[in-house]
């Protein structure tokens, strides 16, 4: 399991080993491609493939197990994967925490399906931007910002546990976004930066126009903005927490978390 995933939940399952959605900084494409499971990044969003977690018998884990890690829910999948294997590990017992850039159809499913459950598992919508542009250019397939809060606020009011990821956020609008997203998050806000980005964005024939996306990445992720602009303004939020890429800038240690109850 990565360090970014570790600092959520002790358990992480995975239905599919790569993602359609292909997004830009994805680490799973990168460790797929550094260990030669896929010749490009390209390949990691031409189709979708289960992998051996599929096949896995459910059974009762310690503490809270995320879902999923590598890739993202789709509507196609739902029927035949995602409703059948988030109902198994439910029904053994486990608590999860569902991380997703959430499609309004799945997220409504989901509900839909396990309105027994709500109390059993926290949904950890991914939202880095409240601009489409930007959105649509680092997360490249991913749905835009209205189906996400959408998604959101449909879960919110049907009276599932709610949190949110602004990891890695894109640009200046971080306050906004959260100010639009926390009367809809029952539970944490973590703030994070895009990490190892020389080694898993692939630049080669950008355009100016693509540098000037990186240009603002690299203005808002900065040391000096971090201690600057976010953290003065976010330090007293009682929702917020930092993610250890935030906790280095800020030279704060990373205390060993209660995953299970504080994630």
């Amino acid at each position: 399991m990565s360090l970014g995933v570790s600092e959520w939940a002790p358990n992480s399952l995975n239905i599919f080993r790569n993602c359609d959605n292909n997004c830009r900084y994805c680490y799973a494409a990168q460790q797929a491609l550094d260990r030669h499971q896929i010749k490009s990044r390209d390949e990691w969003g031409l189709g979708m493939f289960p992998n051996k977690s599929w096949q896995s018998k459910p059974k009762r884990l310690d503490g809270r197990t995320m879902v999923p890690t590598t890739h993202d829910f789709f509507p196609k999948h739902l029927d035949e994967y995602i409703i059948p294997f988030l109902r198994g590990w439910l029904e053994a017992g486990n608590e999860l925490l569902i991380t997703t850039k959430p499609r309004y159809e799945v997220i409504k499913r989901i509900c839909e399906e396990f309105e027994k459950y709500k109390d059993k598992f926290v949904f950890r919508f991914t939202i880095g931007s409240i601009d489409d542009d930007f959105l649509r250019f680092w997360d490249n397939k991913a749905p835009g910002i209205i189906q996400r809060v959408t998604s959101l606020q449909y879960a919110f009011k049907h009276g599932f546990n709610t949190s949110i990821s602004c990891e890695p956020y894109f640009d200046y609008e971080l306050m906004r976004l959260i100010k639009l997203v926390s009367k809809y998050a029952t539970d944490t806000i973590w703030i994070g930066k895009m990490n190892q980005i020389d080694h898993r964005v692939d630049m080669t024939n950008w355009t100016s126009k693509d540098y000037s996306f990186l240009e603002v990445r690299n203005i808002v992720q900065s040391d000096d903005y971090i201690k600057n602009k976010i953290y003065p303004l976010l330090k007293d939020n009682p929702k917020i927490r930092w993610k250890d890429s935030i906790k280095k800038v800020l030279g704060i240690e990373r205390c060993k978390e209660r995953l299970d109850k504080d994630g």
